[in-house]
């Protein structure tokens, strides 16, 4: 984003009444230093903004057979998307817990992670990008149009018996520009 020098609703931004004020009282300062005074466009750094796209759904387990989700699967990898400046330099690290919480019972289904499990990409359907181990931090670029995608699968693996419950648990996305 950048400072144009408008304001909303007409008024007058600050530095240019500060500006004009000393154009029209201090009429004898040198050139130079009037046109330091001049407001100026100020490039802003965009921020990076992440958002979760689709949750990681296991569906329906059976008890002690687990069920892995691979990153490729439409309708059940997690899908988190990253924005920011063009081709930023970025590191991602996902927080990711050992096991699901039911809802009702409290119990716990554990799931786990290992390399292959994730992929990053420029486009959200497209599976061609950089494959990673979602447990450690993934360090990539954002695409010339300052997108990322992270496709997150992972394994459920029920216990035997297992509680008929709806579980649930919290990946969390940590961003970190790194400069370009």
């Amino acid at each position: 984003m950048t400072w144009t020098g408008t304001a909303a609703s007409g008024a007058l931004p600050r530095a240019l009444v500060i500006a004009a004020f000393v154009v029209f009282s201090l009429t004898t300062l040198p050139v130079r230093m009037l046109d330091a005074q001049r407001p100026r466009r100020v490039p802003i750094a965009e921020p990076l903004r992440a958002v979760s796209i689709q949750p990681l759904e296991y569906g329906e387990l059976l008890p002690g057979i687990a069920r892995r989700i691979p990153y490729t699967d439409p309708g059940r990898a997690g899908i988190f998307e990253i924005r920011g400046p063009n081709g930023a330099s970025i590191r991602a690290d996902l927080v990711l817990p050992a096991a699901l919480i039911g809802v009702a019972s409290g119990t716990t289904l554990p799931v786990s992670w290992q390399g292959g499990d994730g992929i990053a990409t420029a486009s959200r359907g497209v599976f061609s990008g950089l494959i990673f181990d979602p447990r450690n931090p993934v360090i990539t670029s954002l695409s010339p149009t300052g997108h990322l995608f992270l496709h997150l699968g992972g394994t459920a693996t029920p216990h035997l018996p297992q509680n008929t419950d709806l579980y649930r648990a919290t990946i969390t996305l940590i961003i970190a520009d790194l400069g370009s």
